[in-house]
This record gives C-alpha cells, sequence and structure tokens, in this order.
C-alpha cells in the first residue's frame, strides 16, 4: 500500500515540495492559497448564518401571536 494512501496525503499538486532548491518558496505559495480560500469559505459561512438569522427574524415578526 503506497504511503499517500496510508496517510491521506492528497497529492493533486504537480511538484514534490521535497525536492527541488526552491521547495520553501513553493510550499509558502500553497498554504497561501489555501489560507486565502479558507478565509473566502469562513467569510461565506458567516455570510449564511446571518442570512439565515434574517430569515428567521423575519418569519418570528410575520407570525401573529396566539391570542
Amino acid at each position: 500500500m503506497p504511503l499517500d494512501r496510508f496517510c491521506g496525503i492528497n497529492k493533486s499538486y504537480g511538484i514534490n515540495i521535497n525536492s527541488s532548491r526552491d521547495s520553501k518558496e513553493k510550499y509558502q505559495l500553497i498554504i497561501s492559497k489555501k489560507h486565502w480560500r479558507l478565509k473566502v469559505s469562513g467569510f461565506f459561512l458567516i455570510l449564511s448564518f446571518v442570512a439565515l438569522a434574517a430569515a428567521l427574524a423575519h418569519y418570528l415578526l410575520m407570525v401573529p401571536a396566539p391570542t
């Protein structure tokens, strides 16, 4: 069994960060892209919770109270 399957490593990158001279720069580029994507996805997650809260508040304010 290959080590990447055992460890759950995803080999979606076309480079081997351990083989070249500028591996540190390539690694930093990969990490910075992942960090940017994580920040964007976090923003959309928070935005979805705000939209859900607004929809819930609208629904609760529109439903008449039982008398």
